[in-house]
């Protein structure tokens, strides 16, 4: 049943998206080209874009990390997976687009990078100490760690929206999205087992190196922001 209501919603999804108005592409300058390389030649729109690669590990603590983690070196009911997977779920439902309200400006992006990659070191830090604590204990950690994700998550990808579109320009924005959208793709291909392989060979110290990862990304994510000038 809940398939088949799943099913369902993406037919309601698909009827939404055809009322959507259509609009022309973009005229391209004559004589210009609009391949990947005019891409790649834009440095700083290739390094938001790699420094969103590693944000996006956010994704891979959230569905397969915790999980692991919670199972293997807590002393939690598995049972509390599957809160913490709400927890996400209602969060993003009720903060999704509060959170977005603002944030199509250079400046937005700077303040978002920073805060993604702080609540995220946060995050890693609380998943990191549920180990060997009592039930209760850990549970009410693993409930901040998994608040603090889903907030790292929304601040991360509001501000990876804000910058993919915002830089893109307009007459080949299909394919500039595509490259940004790559970065998630790598990230889905090697982040579960890069995620998996550090929290459960070396521990807290795998949280560290995520933790360190996450926040790097998030203040160079930061840096470059601060020099770019988005389009009016």
């Amino acid at each position: 049943a809940v398939l088949l209501a799943n099913a369902a919603s993406y037919l309601v999804g698909a009827a939404a998206v055809t009322r959507l108005p259509r609009t022309p592409p973009a005229a391209r300058p004559a004589g210009e080209r609009g391949g990947y390389g005019r891409i790649l030649r834009h440095k700083t729109y290739v390094a938001l874009a790699a420094v969103s690669s590693v944000l996006w590990l956010n994704d891979s603590i959230l569905k397969v990390g915790l999980a692991v983690w919670l199972v293997e070196r807590t002393s939690v009911p598995h049972y509390v997976v599957g809160l913490l997977f709400t927890l996400n779920t209602v969060m993003v439902v009720l903060l999704q687009v509060r959170l977005s309200r603002g944030a199509g400006t250079a400046a937005a992006a700077v303040r978002l990078y920073r805060l993604a990659g702080a609540v995220l070191i946060v995050s890693c830090a609380l998943f990191a100490l549920a180990a060997g604590r009592s039930s209760e204990l850990a549970t009410l950690l693993l409930v901040g760690a998994g608040a603090a994700l889903t907030l790292g998550e929304l601040l991360a990808s509001t501000t990876e929206g804000t910058i993919s579109f915002g830089l893109a320009r307009d007459e080949i924005r299909g394919r500039y999205l595509a490259f940004f959208s790559m970065g998630s793709g790598l990230q889905q291909a090697v982040g579960p087992a890069i995620v998996t392989a550090l929290i459960t060979a070396v521990g807290g110290w795998g949280w560290l190196a995520l933790a360190a990862a996450l926040g790097g990304a998030g203040a160079a994510g930061s840096a470059i922001a601060g020099r770019v000038r988005m389009p009016a």
